[in-house]
C-alpha cells in the first residue's frame, strides 16, 4: 500500500470514528426520533405522489364525464339524422313524417 492509500485509509476510518461518537453521544430517545424521521421521509414522498396521481384521475374522469353529457345529444341527432336518411333513400314517407 502507498503511503497515499494509507493517509486515505485513516482519513476514512477517522471518519467514521467521529461518527460513531456521535451516535453514541445521543440518547436513545434522539435515536429513534431521528431513524422515524429519515424513515418517514421517503413515506411521506411516496403519499405525496399517491395524491397526486389520485387527484389527477379524479379531475381526468370530472372531464370525461363532461364530455360525455355534451356528445349525448349530438350522438342522439346523429343516429337520428341517419335513420331519416335512410328512410329518405328508401323513400318510406311514413318513417320522414314520425
Amino acid at each position: 500500500m502507498t503511503s497515499l492509500a494509507k493517509r486515505e485509509q485513516r482519513k476514512v476510518s477517522a471518519l467514521a470514528i467521529g461518527q460513531r461518537r456521535f451516535l453514541r453521544s445521543l440518547s436513545i430517545r434522539t435515536k429513534l426520533w431521528l431513524n422515524t424521521i429519515i424513515l418517514a421521509i421517503p413515506l411521506l414522498a411516496l403519499a405525496w405522489f399517491y395524491y397526486e396521481s389520485l387527484s389527477s384521475t379524479y379531475l381526468f374522469s370530472k372531464a370525461e364525464q363532461q364530455g360525455l353529457a355534451l356528445f349525448r345529444p349530438a350522438a342522439h341527432l346523429a343516429h337520428q339524422l341517419g335513420l331519416h336518411e335512410a328512410a329518405a333513400a328508401s323513400g318510406d314517407r311514413q318513417q320522414l313524417l314520425a
